[in-house]
């Protein structure tokens, strides 16, 4: 197989996933370079363009490669719209058909990786040794064009130049090594007696409803600290973590839209446990309207989960999240051990919600 038969067959083969929060797409490139030895880690070759600008209504649009994503937030909202382009470290194309489309060249300097956040951690016993080329970062101006009309005309943006990125990494072959103790940098810290994870009791209850119609699929979630009996917590310390999506695709174009928001006790009220049947009331803010009520399945009465609760998304009308065609599920884990699959699944749901909240 020749060399440049290698990258074609590749990419055809590889379907890149959306991920949490801001998206990075990864082009797999051939193996070559340094050989791997049992136990190594293998880091492949990617290339990775990212560029920011903001649109009307003070909202931030962002471009990020590979399968091009073009990214909309403001505060606890989110849409993203992903599909096939042309990508190179000098130039973006892709065609988002009727919400508009990218076609940017890059020019810019070599500039270092900027430094991590020191974090307080326990002395290493490891190192990661590396051998390969190292990954090169270059900062300058995208020029060309970007056009973008969000639906229900919530944005718009129309841009001839950006501030970005573009990020290469080459393909490496690590291994984990001892630490000397010569090389600690920082005397062992002392653990304090209330760093001790004594449970209390404390629980997190989770309530997920879910609907598929057709190539359309709707997500809810709560998350509700619930402390035990006996305990006093303050109010204010107490609320749920209310997250709302929408996976669709619009001609060839993936779009995701996702709304977060942090409610007090008295918008979403679960039964305690032992209540039998469980039960929860829920009544949201803005964006959110209407309220919902859920109660568990009893003897021969199937669950229910009824109301007129809906949310406004980016770019879309009012979206329902009630009625018989939604998947309920309510459970509750330990707060320091949340480890039932349930919960799970909607933790990573609100990791990707909350994206657009920490912008």
């Amino acid at each position: 197989m020749s060399a440049s038969a290698r990258p074609r067959r590749l990419r055809r083969a590889f379907v890149p996933t959306a991920g949490v929060s801001a998206v990075t797409f990864l082009l797999l490139l051939a193996p070559s370079g340094a050989a791997a030895r049992p136990g190594d880690e293998v880091r492949p070759r990617s290339l990775h363009l990212t560029m920011s600008g903001a649109g009307t209504r003070l909202y931030d649009v962002t471009v990020d490669t590979l399968r091009v994503t073009l990214t909309v937030s403001k505060g606890g909202q989110l849409a993203s719209y992903a599909t096939r382009g042309r990508v190179s470290r000098h130039q973006v194309k892709a065609d988002f058909g009727r919400f508009g489309k990218v076609s940017l060249h890059f020019r810019g300097k070599r500039r270092p990786f900027p430094s991590p956040p020191q974090k307080r951690s326990k002395p290493r016993t490891t190192r990661t040794v590396c051998r390969g080329r190292r990954p090169q970062r270059q900062v300058g101006r995208f020029r060309g064009t970007i056009e973008f009309d969000g639906q229900q005309g919530y944005t718009r943006l129309a841009v001839g130049k950006l501030h970005g990125e573009v990020r290469r990494s080459y393909r490496q072959v690590c291994r984990r090594v001892p630490v000397r103790k010569h090389e600690h940098r920082h005397p062992r810290e002392a653990v304090a007696s209330s760093a001790s994870a004594d449970p209390f009791g404390f629980n997190l209850t989770l309530l997920s409803a879910r609907s598929r119609v057709g190539r359309s699929l709707t997500r809810f979630t709560a998350i509700s600290l619930e402390p035990p009996k006996g305990i006093p917590v303050p109010r204010e310390d107490l609320f749920s973590v209310i997250t709302a999506s929408l996976q669709e695709k619009v001609g060839r174009v993936r779009v995701f839209r996702s709304a977060m928001q942090f409610a007090p006790p008295k918008r979403v009220r679960i039964s305690r446990r032992g209540v039998d049947p469980a039960t929860a009331r829920l009544a949201l803010a803005a964006p959110f309207s209407g309220r919902a009520r859920y109660r568990a399945a009893d003897g021969g009465s199937p669950a229910n989960w009824t109301g007129d609760l809906g949310v406004r998304l980016l770019g879309s009308g009012l979206l329902p999240l009630t009625g018989p065609h939604f998947h309920v599920v309510l459970c509750r884990v330990s707060a320091f051990n949340p480890r039932r699959s349930c919960f799970r699944r909607a933790e990573a749901r609100a990791a990707r919600a909350s994206s657009a909240w920490r912008r």
